[in-house]
Parts: structure tokens; sequence; C-alpha cells
């Protein structure tokens, strides 16, 4: 790898990769930060509710996120397959990746409802506070509703991503952030009109985000389809079940998913340790937990971007350049937490 920086010519092969490679991945990172605020406007809002509330959405989110990160990281095959397809010239299969990766987001959100909505019987070995317990079971049951939007909107996402469409999921992002407000405060609070329901309100609130936030993915996809005569779909091709490219997802998707899971995993059980603390200790474990998961999504954007890229070269074949990406994405990501950890030691 070193051989790549001997010349000159090496050199300003590596400026224009990493130029490429910052320019492709900025956009993505704003768009996992802008996702992970829609979760701190909720804790903010909640800790003005009361510690007990905030509490219990720390201990419904520790169940919650790690189910879910699983399946997303299964569904970071979208990505990869398609964006290997448009490397490799073959156009024509993008739509069948795509249908395919809606099917198994579909299938993989209404098994996630069962596991998680069964989780909730068993959430008494975890906390011992009664108020703490009956709030973390009504959030954690009715933030259930909205789940298949939530993957749905994740397999539109890794899809549009690798064809280059990344602008507009910033414009999404800035009016999901601004709307989670609104519905926190009303539905929480009961301000502009509405009647307060407290707890209950605040799993309402994310509901109608997520629902907002898949509608206008879905419109931008809609859009993308349309504009490519190789994306066309028909609502029957949604009926065929496309089984060799699933076992492809599965078998790229499952060991990603497997990883993120065990990252996640370890927050989530430390917050259901924390879970027999007070309810004070309890809601600054988890607003410190949010802060270093928001620094989190610095590096996860970049391995997003760097995803769509090398997926692209591999399909090209030219894997010089996918392996030089690879490696430029490791000292970017590097760099990035070296900033991450100056600011959260600044200001901690």
């Amino acid at each position: 790898m070193m051989s790549l920086f001997v010349n000159k010519k090496n050199l300003n092969t590596v400026v224009l990769e990493s130029k490429y490679m910052i320019n492709y991945a900025l956009p993505i990172i704003f768009c996992q930060a802008g996702f992970m605020s829609l979760g701190m406007v909720d804790a903010a809002m909640l800790g003005n509710l009361g510690v007990e509330e905030l509490s219990a959405s720390a201990i419904a989110r520790s169940i919650f996120w790690p189910f879910v990160v699983f399946v997303i990281g299964v569904l970071f095959s979208v990505d990869v397959l398609a964006s290997h397809t448009l490397g490799a010239k073959r156009k024509n299969e993008l739509a069948k990746i795509f249908i395919s990766g809606i099917q198994l987001g579909l299938a993989l959100s209404f098994l996630l409802i069962i596991l998680i909505l069964t989780s909730v019987n068993y959430l008494n070995l975890f906390v011992e506070n009664t108020v703490v317990l009956k709030h973390a079971k009504i959030y954690l049951t009715y933030i259930c509703v909205s789940l298949p939007c939530l993957i749905l909107t994740a397999v539109i996402q890794r899809f549009c991503l690798s064809q280059g469409f990344r602008s507009l999921f910033v414009i999404i992002i800035i009016i999901s952030n601004l709307m989670n407000y609104f519905f926190n405060k009303a539905l929480i609070f009961g301000e502009y009109g509405f009647n307060s329901y407290g707890m209950l309100g605040a799993a309402i609130a994310t509901n109608c985000s997520r629902i907002l936030i898949f509608i206008m993915n879905a419109i931008v996809v809609y859009y993308v389809i349309n504009k490519e005569e190789h994306l066309r779909i028909k609502i029957k091709d949604f009926f065929i079940l496309q089984k060799n490219i699933i076992k492809k997802m599965l078998k790229i998707g499952i060991p990603s998913g497997g990883q993120q899971i065990f990252e996640v995993a370890l927050f989530s059980l430390l917050t259901l340790l924390a879970a027999r603390l007070t309810t004070n200790q309890i809601a600054a474990h988890h607003i410190l937990i949010m802060l270093l998961s928001f620094s989190y999504t610095l590096p996860l954007g970049l391995a997003n971007a760097v995803s769509f890229r090398v997926g692209y070269l591999i399909g090209e074949g030219d894997l010089e350049k996918a392996k030089l990406s690879g490696f430029i994405s490791v000292i970017l990501g590097l760099f990035l937490m070296i900033i991450a950890c100056i600011i959260l030691y600044i200001y901690s």
C-alpha cells in the first residue's frame, strides 16, 4: 500500500480520492448526525417532563435499538450490491436489488416487532422502580408501531445513496428535526392546541416523525425510479421473490449486522445494568450515552460512504483504487474520532 505514495502521480491520486471521499461522505455524515439528533431532542423533551420519564426512555431504547441496528446492518448489503452492480455496468439488476431490499426489510421489521413486544414482558428483570417500569413498557410498546417505516426508510436511503442522490436527504433530515420538535412539544406538553399525553405523547411523536421521514423518502425514491428507465418498477414486481439476491444480501449483511449489534449491545447492556440505580443516575447515564453515540455518527457516515465507493470500484474492476479508498477512509475515520475526543474532553 505504501508504494502508492512513492511518486507525484500517486500522490495526486491520493489527494483526488480523498477529496472525492470527503465530498461524498459529508452529506451522509450530516444525515446520520441529523437522525441521531431526533433522539436527542426526544431525550431533552422527556428530561423536561421528568427524570422518571427520561430514565424509562433510556431503558426502552436499550432494548429497541440493538434489534434495529442488527437489521439495518443486514440491510447495508443493499448499497453494497447496488454500488457493485452500478460499477459493473449491470444497471438492469438494480431494480431487483431494490425490490429485494424492500421485501427483506418488511419481513425483518415484522419479526422485530414480535421480538420487541415479547421483550416488554421481561423489563421487570432489570427495572425495580415501578413508575419507571410502567413508562418504559408504554414507550417501548408504542414506538414499535412505526418500526416498518424506520426499516424501509433505511432501505430507501441505502439504495438512493448508492445511486449518488445525497443532497435531497440533507433537506429531509432538516425538515424532520423541525417537525419532530413540533410533534414533541405538541403531544408531550399539549402545546399548539393539542392535548398533553406525556410519555405516550413522546412515543406518538416518535411514530409521527418516522412516518413523515418515510413518506419523504418514498417521494425521493419515486423520483429516482421514474428518472431512470432501467429502474422502472411495477407493483406486481414486489410480489416476485428474488431468492438469489436475498441470499446474497443475507450472506453480506448478517456479518455486518452482527458486528453492529455487538457494538450497540455493549452500550445497551450498560444502560440495563444502570437501571437498578436511582432515576437521576439512569437519566445522567442516558445523556452521556447519547452524546457518545452522537460522536459515533462521524465514522459511521464515513463507513457508509466508503462502502458505496469501494463497492463501485470493485464492480468497475479497479481493485487498486478500491484498496486506496479503503485505506484513506481508515485515516479519515481516525482523524474524525480524534476531533470528537478533543471536543468531548473540552466540554466535559
